[in-house]
This record gives structure tokens, sequence and C-alpha cells, in this order.
């Protein structure tokens, strides 16, 4: 039906938005050192992240694309969010032709199953309908060409373990337990195809054990269902480390005599005196930096801290205390032995490159929460119309109505995608500016 056409044109709309990446627009770029590897966003690669609430929520999904813009500024890459809050894996098969297939992906991620075990005891026709409907789902990502992870569930945390919410008041004891056994069989299908799989289940729930430890009334899962922030970073965290990721950004070793040894970076004018060294360096990635209210996740996974890693060894200074000042700003103090050792400087967070990486993170925060939205008014939307169209088609309303209430729903839409996509290109327009490494001055000099 036309109108039905017309409502995937707003879609459209909305998803060209979101595929204009800051990685997709046209500019400058820092080279990459020779023979980088692809790792989990090679050039060119269109990725989709398909899930329900959890991805719908755009906060894995935004770290994940934070970390790939920071560590590979040079490498074109768009990314669309697939996610819709309630999903289950027989919905995205319903939405796949219109929500996925357009956009001719080259990697997809799938995480679901929360919502597939409908919040009940174990149902053996639940969960016979999630194997058929994972099964078909994995089988139309193939047939497209589409390169295929695995997510696992993420857990619930039971009643007995934390406060009864209106959420987890609703959820049985034992649908955990349900949750672990589409763990268990997900995973096996994985590997029957040979399919990138990653659990998600067991990390978080070992991280929330751990994070009791420290403080009992800690909890990554806030309602019960939904990691809060830090929880989505440790899922990222988790995918990053299950593609072998995890890889320090530089490191800068200076031997007593002779050319210093760089990864990761460009050297330039380095100087060496009795009181210190000052070079130039143009790191080619910059830091991946969490917003403030997920870097609880950077205390309870040290990976965080291995692939922001950056260290400086410098060997045959003198005795005592040396500072470093990078683009003129004190970093920090350390004595020559310490030098002499290595110092990591990667979580340092007044580093030029720390703040450069926090302007991204905090304007693709703005950029996914104008995803977050177009995705919830289309659907809404989508089912404004269904319900109007199944209206018509009872009787209910004549179908001169019927055609112009749906025309209504969408041409406002319409309008609400259209003010969405300028407001994201003008967000990508920013980031593509900011987003590649500058040559930063470092200078190690003898206090006392």
């Amino acid at each position: 039906m036309p109108t039905f056409r017309a409502l995937r044109t707003a879609t459209l709309l909305f998803v060209v938005a979101n595929l204009l990446t800051p990685s997709s627009v046209q500019g400058q770029t820092t080279p990459s050192p020779a023979g980088s590897p692809p790792g989990l966003f090679p050039d060119g690669s269109r990725t989709v992240w398909i899930g329900d609430s959890i991805t719908h929520a755009c906060l894995y999904t935004r770290f994940l694309e934070d970390y790939a813009r920071s560590r590979y500024p040079d490498r074109q890459l768009i990314f669309v969010n697939a996610g819709v809050s309630a999903d289950t894996t027989a919905d995205v098969l319903l939405r796949f032709d219109q929500d996925v297939r357009p956009w001719n992906p080259t990697r997809v991620f799938v995480c679901l199953g929360m919502n597939d075990g409908a919040f009940r005891s174990y149902d053996p026709d639940l969960f016979k309908l999630y194997q058929d409907s994972t099964r078909s789902l994995l089988d139309r990502i193939r047939g497209i060409g589409a390169d295929t992870r695995v997510l696992s569930p993420t857990p619930v945390s039971s009643r007995s373990q934390f406060r009864k919410t209106h959420k987890m008041a609703q959820i049985p004891d034992d649908y955990p337990l349900v949750l672990a056994r589409m763990r268990d069989w997900l995973e096996g299908e994985a590997k029957r195809r040979k399919l990138a799989y990653t659990d998600l289940m067991t990390p978080l729930q070992e991280k929330q054990e751990l994070l009791r430890l420290e403080n009992p009334g800690a909890n990554l899962i806030p309602d019960g269902v939904h990691p809060n922030a830090a929880g989505h970073a440790l899922m990222a965290l988790q995918i990053l480390s299950g593609a072998k990721e995890v890889i320090p950004r530089w490191t800068l070793r200076f031997p007593r005599k002779g050319e210093a040894i760089v990864q990761g970076g460009s050297l330039e004018d380095y100087e060496r005196d009795a009181d210190g060294i000052r070079f130039r360096l143009r790191a080619h990635s910059l830091p991946w930096v969490l917003p403030a209210e997920a870097m609880a996740a950077a205390h309870i996974d040290t990976n965080y801290r291995r692939i922001n890693s950056c260290v400086i060894q410098i060997v045959g200074l003198r005795e005592g205390i040396y500072e470093l000042r990078v683009d003129g700003s004190r970093m920090r103090r350390h004595t020559g032995r310490q030098w002499a050792r290595g110092v990591d400087i990667g979580l340092q967070g007044n580093h030029p490159d720390w703040l450069q990486s926090l302007r991204i993170t905090e304007e693709n925060a703005l950029r996914s929460s104008y995803i977050y939205k177009g995705i919830t008014d289309l659907w809404i939307a989508r089912h404004k119309v269904h319900d109007i169209t199944t209206n018509g088609k009872n009787g209910t309303v004549g179908a001169k109505e019927t055609r112009r209430e749906v025309g209504a729903e969408v041409a406002k839409i319409t309008d609400k995608i259209i003010k969405l996509a300028k407001r994201m290109a003008t967000s990508d327009a920013y980031l593509a500016r900011i987003r590649n490494p500058l040559i930063r001055s470092y200078e190690i000099r003898r206090l006392r």
C-alpha cells in the first residue's frame, strides 16, 4: 500500500541520517601504521547492531563506536542501530527486510534473547520458537553476505539478590536459568556455524560479584533487566576482548644510546641531554574515553587500562625527580628509576589527547540520543499506522478516513526525522573535525 511505502520512506530518511557517522565523512585523516590489522571494525565496514531494548539504549553500541572512531581515525566506518525495545528474535525477523537488509551490512552484531522467554518459567514451546527464529535470523544474515557476531543474552538479577522493582516483581526466580539455557544453546549453534560468539552473561555476573566486594549496594543491573552505563561498558570490553582488540595505544622506549623505539605513533625532533629528553609525537590513535557514568567499568576490568596503555620508558637518566609536560602542561613526576621501568600515562585525564577524545565521547552521546529518539518515534509511528490500517480493514473506519489518518501520521514522523537528520549532520561534521590525533610536544626534565 502507498501508505506503508510512505512510512518506509520516513524510515529511510532516519537511517540515512544514522549512517552518516563522522568516520564516513571525507576529510583529513591520520595515516595508520603499515600492516595495521583490520580488527573488529575493518576499513569500509558497515556495522548493524540488532537487538532489543538493551541495544536500543545506544550504550554498549555507542561505546564501541567511540572505541572504533578513536582507535581507527583513518578508517571509513558506518554504524546503524537496529535495536527496538521489547523485541524478540521473531520480531526482528519480521522487520529484517526494512531495518537490516537495505544497508548492505558487512558485519551484523546480534544481541537478543532477553524477551524470547517472555519473562516466564521455562516453556519448551517458547524455547523452540527462540531456536527456530534464531536459526532463521542467522540464515538471513548469511544470505546477505554479512559477517555475524553473536552475543549472548545479558543476565537478569534475581529477586533474592536485589530489591523488588516494578520490573523484577514480574520475573520468576528461575528466569536466570531460562536465559542461561538459551545462552548455552546459542553458544553451541554459533560454534556449529563457525560464527564469532561472545558470552556477555557470565562476565557481567562475575563483575557484579566483584563490584559487591567493594560496595555491597552496587548494582550493574538496577532494574534487574537493563544494565546501567557501567554494565554496558563492561559488555563493550568483553566484545573487544573476544575480538583480540586489547592492544596498547602506543609505546615509546628510549635506550641509553641510539634511536628511540616507537610503536603506535610517529616520533620526530627527538633530543636528549644530561637533564632529560624532548620530542614530538603524533599518535596513530586517540584514547578510548568512557563517560563518567560508565567509568566504574575501568575499575573492575583491567582491559580498559590495557587498551588505553601508553608507556614511556627512558633508560639511563640520572638519579632525581623528572617532570613530564605535554604541550606545556604538567602531567606527572617520577624518579629516574621509575622512568627506566616504564611509566604508563594512558589514563592521564588532563592529557591533550584525552581531552580531545572526551569531546568525541560527549558529542557522540548527544548524537546517540538523536538515534534513540528516532528509533522510538519510528516504532510508535509504525504501530499507529498498523492500528489505523487494521481498523480500516475491519471496517471500523472508512477507507478515506484511513488514508487521511495514515497520511497525517506519516507526515508527522517524516517531519520529526528530517529535523533529527539535520541535527545529526551537524554533529557528524563536528566529529569529523576533531577525530584525528594531533602532534604533541613532550618534555621530561630533571627538577632536582
